[in-house]
């Protein structure tokens, strides 16, 4: 397997558990489906000469790669976080704001329709210079968008979660956002900094709800250093539904796991 570590294949034990990261080798922003019982999950590719590894995986740990989205040196240049575009003003010194937007499209899917809604702008002071990187699932009525906000590159990235009953908004922020941070302990080789970018799913048949994401190992930001990705449970509260980490944890668990239930 080409590029890819098969740490994750280490990481299953004979008392059912998993540790992360499930890949430890470069994968930012991980876009995540399932299908026919196969998990696809595709990443950043930036410098990479071939554009979004596609990795596929039955269990959301073992993964290998099957491919990529894109032929080698398709875009002539490198390819970053397939869900994500350019706002004309982004980047302005001072920072501006980061609205993420909400519009429709017709069923090809790529012309767009109506006008777009602001959902969420970067407001809350955790949020730093940015919020980027929407993931939106719908339970119980509710359309929830999972966000990243501060830059990728900083120890304060970080996720957040909205909700509304409709999905043009307007969103309420959950008021204990961040839902998924950087370890408390930053010296434990163990950890993890900077998790974000994430996707959310709900495994077909358990029906439980998994979060993916990319983090960098504690100590080891930025550079050459690549950002890993990892697995953790989420759930809905049964009283505000809000979701959250399972067993109150807001920050990536470094310790064996229960195997996702598929």
């Amino acid at each position: 397997m080409v590029g890819v570590q098969r740490r994750g294949q280490h990481n299953v034990n004979v008392q059912g558990t998993y540790t992360n990261p499930v890949i430890d080798s470069n994968h930012p922003g991980p876009g995540v489906l399932i299908q026919d019982g196969v998990v696809y999950a595709v990443t950043t590719s930036g410098d990479a000469p071939d554009a979004f590894p596609i990795m596929t995986s039955t269990d959301m740990v073992n993964w290998k790669l099957s491919g990529h989205v894109f032929p080698a040196n398709a875009a002539g240049r490198p390819t970053w976080a397939l869900c994500d575009w350019k706002r004309e003003g982004n980047g302005a010194i001072p920072p501006v704001p980061t609205p993420i937007f909400v519009q429709r499209v017709i069923n090809n899917g790529t012309t767009l329709a109506a006008e777009p809604h602001v959902a969420i702008t970067n407001d809350q002071p955790w949020e730093g210079p940015l919020v980027e990187g929407p993931w939106i699932v719908k339970q119980g009525g509710m359309y929830y968008m999972f966000f990243s906000a501060n830059g990728f590159t900083s120890p304060k990235y970080a996720i957040g979660v909205a909700r509304s009953p409709n999905i043009t908004g307007p969103y309420e922020k959950y008021a204990s956002n961040p839902i998924l941070h950087r370890d408390a302990d930053a010296s434990n080789p163990a950890g993890f900094t900077g998790p974000g970018h994430c996707s959310v799913v709900q495994t077909p048949h358990a029906k439980q709800w998994y979060v993916v994401y990319h983090a960098w190992h504690n100590g080891r930001i930025g550079g050459s250093n690549p950002r890993i990705m990892a697995v953790d449970e989420l759930a809905f509260d049964q009283g505000d539904h809000w979701p959250h980490l399972t067993h109150n944890r807001t920050t990536p668990s470094f310790t064996p796991q229960p195997l996702p239930q598929m």
